[in-house]
Order: C-alpha cells, then structure tokens, then sequence
C-alpha cells in the first residue's frame, strides 16, 4: 500500500486568519460551483453522436455489558440484537449467516462498538436480496401524490426566521424555530411559480426517508410562495471542510463520509430513486458526526416504462458523461458525482473547476478514462482503487452503491462516527474564530 500518512500535524491545524484571505480566485470558483445555470452550446462535431442538443438546466456506550439498540431489520423476525463487547462478533442475538458473514467482512468488534447502526446497515444490505421490482408510472404517481400534501396557511405563524443559511436558484433557506414545538429547523422559500418542480421534489424527498437523508417536514403553501421544512443540521454543508487552506484529510475519514453518502445512495436506489446532484454542497454534516444526503431538486424516480433516463441535469464538475451526453442513464451516474466529491476531498475541488462550464462539460465527455487525482501518489492504493471504481467511464464496469458499500477495501478503512465528530468539530469551530477576527 502506497500513500500518505492518515494523522495530521502541527502544519496542518487550522488557520482561521489565513482562511479569512481567500484570494478572488478562490471566491469566483466558490461562486461558480453554486451558481445556476443554463446552458445552451454548439458541440464539437467530434462529439455529437449521442449528445442531442446539448441544452439544459443545471442546479445546481458503555463496554461493560450489552446493549439493547434498534432493529433495522424485521423480515427474519429478530426481536432485538445487542452490542455485546464479550461475544466474538461484538454483537448478540444475530443469526448464524449473519455472524459468518460478519467474521470474514473485515468489520472489528471495535466498528461495533462505535457504529452498531452502520454495521448493521452494512448486513442488511447483504441479505436484503434481490431489489424491488420497478414500479409502473401509474404506481408511482399514486406514490408520490401520497407525499405531496401541501397545507394553506400562514408559516409566520408557524415558524420564527432565526438566520439566512443560504440562496440559490431553488429559493433562500433559513434557519428557523418551529413555534409550535420550540424546535431548530431549516426551511427553504420557493417561489410559487415553482410549484410543479416543488411537488416532484417534495415526493422524492419523503420517498427517501433514511438517517443518512435529512428528514423531510412538511410543505405550506402561502401567497406567492412555498415554504418546505426539514431537519436542520448544524454542522453545515461539507464543503465548509473543504480547502486548499484547511487540514487535509486523513483517509479513514473520508473513507466515513463515503461510506455514509453510500448507504444513503444504497438505500435510495433500492427504491429505484436517483439523487442527481451529489456534490459536497449537498451533504449536510453535524457537531455530531452525522453525514446526511439534502437537496431533492433534482432527483427523480424511474418506472418500467422509463427504468433509463436522458435529461441533461445536474451540476456541471459533477455530472457522470453519459449524462452530459444524453444517453441513457441509471443509478451509477450518482455513484459517478460520489467519485467526484471524494476527489473533493482529497484536492479541495472537483476536476476540471478552473475551466467554464462549457469547456469542462466537453472535457468530462471527450476524455477516455475517468479524472485522476493530481499526485495519485501521495494516496493509498485502497483510495487510488476506490475513485477508479466510481469514475469509470463505462457504466456497465462502475460499481454500484451497494458494492462498493458492501465490498470495497477503501470503505472498510472508515472512521468512527465519534473520530469524524471531533476532527469536523475543530475545523467548523476554526473557521467561525477566523470569520470572526475578519469582521471590521
């Protein structure tokens, strides 16, 4: 195994002073990947065949005993499984087929103690067996109008406006307290001529209902516009720990947050549901350790009669080729922007971000093999193998979420949930001090 060292010295603690003089550059491409677009281009004639016209919208525990915890799983009727420090596996009242997959998974009894949750996920996906059957268009809608109830009246009323979090082509969203609960939550204001797109994103949203997706609330609608709450969480975007100027990242938590978005996209999929905007802006991280999956805007559900798709959405840096060349697509187009945003975090920004969308889109389509990592050298060979498997360039030789979920060398290196929260909660603290200390 070749690479670097996963600890992190004195040179690499965070600068809050230095990070509060981001040159221009830096702010334009900050600006950049966060702006909506549309684009509307002439394709080299190199690359027509199976672009189309190439026009779109881009949006952007205690160890001395056992311990009872939830069951995920109820269709081999387990009653309840516990962390059980003393038994081999780590766990007790688990089935004979799953202990022996768990002893050759590579999983310690430390993993256990520290993400019983995430273990248990990770068995569960391995038992689940084959997919649910696609459903018909006319099952889906009645699926999805089950979600979108929208309610008629005044959010003022509702929820108290504590702070701007941010504005993009999908609205502004704040930070809010629910006055009839006296809870923190996040609320995104839409404009109410985006009503039809609002209902498709509402559905998938509560569709997705999982712990590693940000809870859905509900939708209200109000003079000109919509209000959509959701779970508020309070660590921020993962792109807050992103940066030339911050610590790198040491692989094992990065191989956590890859591991969380997984079994977010597994979870999605298995539910024939395609995020289509995966990229750090979009993973919500907390003090806590938690990493969740957030913005529905362009997500989608395929049915048997469009179990492929074509539309050309999504974030340009991001986007899997086959989308950019309109060809028919499935769920591997998310794992491709997954392959995508661990780059991020390995080199601060995606491929291709210092050039314009335009060019970028073409170079993403045209080249032979997935984007590589500047200095590949400088990383293990697990995470060198991991982003080959994400980015490649064919479809049908990409893993799937579950796979590599499941199976991948790189993802079984992953931190704890409780690592990630003490190095995430530095870095955050960090860059609230060096904000500060720019303030005039």
């Amino acid at each position: 195994m070749s690479g670097r060292t996963d600890e992190y010295d004195e040179e690499d603690s965070y600068d809050g002073e230095a990070e509060s003089q981001r040159s221009s550059s830096s702010a334009r491409l900050k600006a950049l990947r966060k702006r909506s677009i549309k684009l509307k281009f002439r394709v080299p004639k190199s690359l027509e065949h199976g672009w189309g016209k190439a026009q779109g919208l881009f949006r952007q525990s205690t160890t001395d005993g056992p311990k009872e915890i939830g069951t995920p799983f109820n269709f081999q009727k387990h009653d309840h499984v516990e962390v059980d420090p003393q038994s081999e596996t780590g766990f007790k009242g688990l089935p004979t087929e799953w202990e022996d997959v768990l002893k050759t998974s590579g999983i310690t009894k430390d993993d256990v103690q520290e993400n019983p949750e995430v273990v248990l996920d990770v068995l569960r996906f391995h038992f689940q067996g084959p997919k649910p059957q696609l459903p018909s268009k006319s099952v889906l809608k009645a699926l999805m109008m089950e979600k979108w109830e929208i309610k008629t009246m005044d959010p003022n009323k509702m929820f108290r406006k504590e702070k701007k979090l941010g504005e993009g082509a999908g609205g502004v969203v704040y930070k809010v307290t629910d006055l009839r609960t006296g809870e923190i939550k996040a609320v995104k204001i839409a404009p109410m001529d985006e009503l039809v797109y609002i209902k498709q994103e509402i559905a998938i949203h509560a569709m997705a209902e999982h712990a590693n997706v940000v809870q859905y609330g509900e939708a209200i609608a109000w003079q000109e516009s919509i209000w959509i709450s959701m779970e508020y969480i309070d660590g921020g975007n993962l792109y807050d720990l992103v940066g030339d100027r911050l610590p790198k990242w040491p692989e094992p938590l990065m191989a956590y947050v890859c591991q969380q978005i997984l079994i977010a996209l597994a979870h999605m999929h298995r539910k024939h549901l395609l995020h289509r905007d995966i990229k750090s802006d979009n993973v919500l991280v907390g003090y806590n350790g938690i990493v969740k999956l957030a913005d529905f805007g362009f997500a989608i559900a395929v049915t048997r009669e469009e179990s492929k798709r074509k539309s050309l959405v999504g974030t340009p840096y991001w986007m899997a080729p086959e989308v950019i060349k309109q060809q028919d697509y499935d769920a591997k187009v998310d794992v491709w922007s997954l392959g995508i945003t661990a780059m991020e975090l390995a080199e601060g920004d995606p491929p291709f971000m210092d050039e314009v969308p335009h060019r970028a889109l073409m170079l993403i389509a045209s080249q032979k093999e997935g984007p590589k990592l500047k200095k590949p050298n400088r990383w293990s060979e697990e995470y060198n193998t991991f982003l080959a498997r994400c980015l490649a360039k064919d479809p049908a030789e990409r893993w799937s979420s579950e796979q590599l979920l499941l199976e991948d060398e790189f993802i079984k290196t992953a931190a704890t949930r409780a690592e990630f929260s003490t190095w995430a909660t530095q870095i955050l603290n960090g860059k609230k001090k060096g904000s500060k200390k720019a303030d005039p």
